[in-house]
């Protein structure tokens, strides 16, 4: 068995990606505004990568050998405003399909 990366001559793999934001209302900005500098300093992201085999979102973080052992991928580079633009067509799109 062996990893395979899709779509390596085109559009490039689907990247699965996680964000965090402090609502203009936040009750605890301050400690809210802590979580996320603790989030992506670089022992965390080390922690990701090595517990949960995930990319870190910091470049320059070391990754996990098996990270490594995974080698190299084209990253699909879809900008990212367009998921939230089309999000509502696309989940219109998936009911009227049945998909569950």
């Amino acid at each position: 068995m062996s990893l395979f990366w899709a779509d390596q001559n085109n559009a490039g793999t689907h990247v699965n990606i996680s964000g965090g934001a402090v609502t203009r209302y936040a009750k605890n900005r301050d400690n809210a505004i802590k979580l996320l500098e603790f989030l992506v300093n670089d022992s965390s992201q080390k922690w990701y990568g090595e517990v949960n085999n995930e990319y870190p979102v910091k470049s320059g973080t070391q990754i996990s050998g098996v990270l490594k052992a995974w080698g190299t991928f084209e990253a699909d580079t879809l900008d990212l405003h367009l998921l939230g633009k089309y999000n509502a067509e696309a989940v219109r799109i998936m009911d009227r399909a049945g998909w569950r």
